[in-house]
């Protein structure tokens, strides 16, 4: 088992990256089976989410496993309500990496039939550098090696969104009344043997959780002085590659890497994980 891997990065921060349901719709648009068993002859599994196989908080437990359907790929173009055919989608790669560009031909070819226009662009390494980390770009084809083994050097390069945070706080709780007492709204991840609530701290949160299972509750306050603006961000230094930013999930990534308790840290990845398979 290798901790290697091999991702495509969409940019969140632009049309029509920025819609959730296109994000969904281009993962249902991707021939897996070319990818992994032609292309790259079997060396890599499927990663669902970006804590990969044989690190904590690696889950299949509520994935979504998406499948090349160009099927549920349209319907779900049709309910983002964009029109593919107003934009072209430019799939950049660095020059002379021959599985990424037969990578980028097919992605180019399955997401052409949802209705984009779709071209590739080769890059040498500078240049791709370059235009990635400005976020001057709208997807690329990148690897990633860990550092050290540990799922915090896949969720926080890969994932962490640049927020900082005021005051940030982890508690357990029994009732979704006791949540409603320190959150002003929640997000409620079912990781399977434990419940992991986030959101920022207040009171009134509406939220169901599953009886019987413990319940950890992460309550924050954002520091927006403190929080760099997406635009002025740098990919892979103050921001994830994807130029993607979200409260709720990077108050998990930094509660993640500030509480030991191995029990909550494993939860906490596994809602981690679960996030980035769903956005």
């Amino acid at each position: 088992l290798t901790l290697t891997i091999e991702y495509i990065v969409l940019n969140a921060y632009k049309a029509p990256f920025n819609n959730s349901l296109v994000r969904q719709a281009l993962a249902y648009a991707v021939p897996y089976d070319i990818i992994l068993n032609k292309i790259y002859a079997n060396r890599y599994a499927r990663l669902y989410g970006v804590i990969p196989k044989g690190l904590p908080g690696y889950t299949e437990y509520g994935i979504v496993k998406y499948t090349y359907n160009l099927t549920k790929a349209r319907e779900l173009i049709k309910q983002s309500g964009i029109d593919p055919g107003q934009y072209t989608i430019v799939i950049d790669y660095n020059l002379g990496n021959d599985q990424r560009a037969q990578t980028a031909a097919v992605l180019a070819n399955a997401w052409g039939q949802l209705g984009f226009k779709v071209t590739v662009e080769p890059l040498n390494w500078p240049t791709l550098l370059s235009k990635t980390e400005k976020g001057d770009f709208d997807v690329y084809i990148i690897g990633w090696l860990p550092d050290y083994l540990d799922p915090d050097d896949y969720a926080s390069p890969l994932f962490y969104g640049g927020t900082k945070f005021s005051e940030l706080n982890v508690n357990t709780a029994n009732t979704a009344s006791e949540i409603s007492s320190i959150l002003s709204k929640g997000t409620v991840f079912d990781v399977g043997d434990a419940v992991v609530v986030v959101g920022p701290k207040g009171s009134g949160a509406s939220v169901t959780v599953p009886q019987g299972k413990k319940i950890y509750v992460v309550q924050y306050v954002v520091d927006m002085a403190a929080t760099k603006p997406v635009a002025e961000s740098t990919g892979f230094v103050d921001i994830n590659p994807a130029f993607y930013r979200n409260y709720d999930y990077d108050a998990l990534i930094v509660a993640a890497r500030t509480y030991f308790d191995p029990a909550l840290r494993e939860a906490l990845y596994k809602a981690i994980n679960i996030a980035s398979n769903r956005d």
